[in-house]
């Protein structure tokens, strides 16, 4: 989709904030947005509708997050990794450390080094996403673990040029 102008169609009004939200996912696409009478919707399934139209994109995607196998590697790799691996292997390490499946872990979240460039592939992908800001950029800190990472995210955002292209406060009054 990207580099091409497509056609949103939806039975919804845009009135509600929960649907601004999901329309500014598509912040940085050239598309625009149809409405389409909830009577002459009869199928809701976006998989199950059968358009005509030539290059009618009607699936649902969502990210791929492959960076599992990446960090694996990444700990036989990166001095940090090895390190602290080697440190909770002969137990010189406590706390909320751990070694799960080969994999550092600190309070039971994957720990991606500050230095690593793993960490900024890890941003970008969770970030360009939707680019939805700080605080839902941090989501992926459910999952994993780095120091300062709140402040390492919001450096990202700021530094998005996406984002500070369509902050509701850099966009001219309709």
């Amino acid at each position: 989709m990207w580099g091409r102008r497509f056609v949103v169609r939806t039975d919804q009004r845009l009135a509600a904030i929960p649907q601004h939200h999901s329309m500014g996912k598509l912040l940085g696409f050239d598309f625009s947005v149809e409405y389409k009478v909830g009577s002459t919707n009869t199928v809701a399934d976006s998989l199950s509708r059968h358009d005509t139209e030539e290059a009618a994109v009607l699936a649902i995607s969502g990210p791929r997050f492959v960076y599992i196998d990446r960090l694996q590697q990444a700990t036989t790799m990166d001095t940090t990794l090895v390190a602290l691996k080697d440190k909770l292997a002969v137990g010189t390490r406590a706390g909320h450390w751990s070694l799960i499946d080969g994999l550092v872990t600190f309070h039971d979240r994957l720990y991606i080094p500050p230095a690593s460039p793993l960490l900024h592939e890890v941003l970008t992908t969770v970030h360009d996403d939707g680019h939805e800001g700080v605080q839902h950029t941090l989501h992926f800190h459910c999952d994993f673990h780095s120091p300062n990472l709140r402040k390492t995210v919001k450096d990202y955002v700021l530094a998005c040029a996406t984002c500070q292209r369509y902050k509701s406060e850099h966009l001219h009054p309709a």
